[in-house]
């Protein structure tokens, strides 16, 4: 399956630290959702990947790990392996399309109120939306 992902959509957190999710894009990241956290110069976000992109990104990881020869490649792709691995948790979709975003996500990300869910091609990006729009210059 080769999903993309567009467009941009502002929603709300809800008591229960839950996001809704696109309707178009509910079905195409599937049951369970791989929530990175990934750190910016211009601020953080999560970033939300399907399970087939998660899983070409995993081998990809253990691969370079694999194929290191020196025990400085070794201990290089090990430091990689674990700020990827590290920082990414499976979440499940409820019947509502909602994901629920653990107390480290939020704070990475910043999120409390209103979230920008951006569509990135293979990936959705959730930004606390002052951040986005910053970033954006909007305001």
């Amino acid at each position: 399956m080769n999903t993309r992902f567009s467009s941009t959509s502002y929603h709300g957190l809800d008591a229960k630290n839950r996001i809704f999710i696109p309707v178009g894009s509910r079905e195409a990241l599937g049951e369970t959702v791989y929530v990175f956290r990934q750190k910016g110069e211009k601020g953080n976000c999560l970033r939300l990947y399907t399970a087939e992109h998660f899983d070409k990104l995993a081998q990809k990881y253990n691969d370079m790990e694999d194929e290191a020869l020196t025990v400085e490649e070794i201990e290089a792709a090990a430091e990689i392996s674990r700020s990827f691995f590290g920082y990414v948790d499976d979440v499940k979709m409820d019947k509502q399309g909602r994901i629920t975003l653990s107390a480290i996500q939020l704070r990475h990300a910043g999120i409390e109120g209103e979230v920008a869910i951006i569509g990135m091609g293979n990936r959705i990006e959730v930004w606390n939306r002052e951040s986005w729009d910053k970033k954006m210059g909007y305001i």
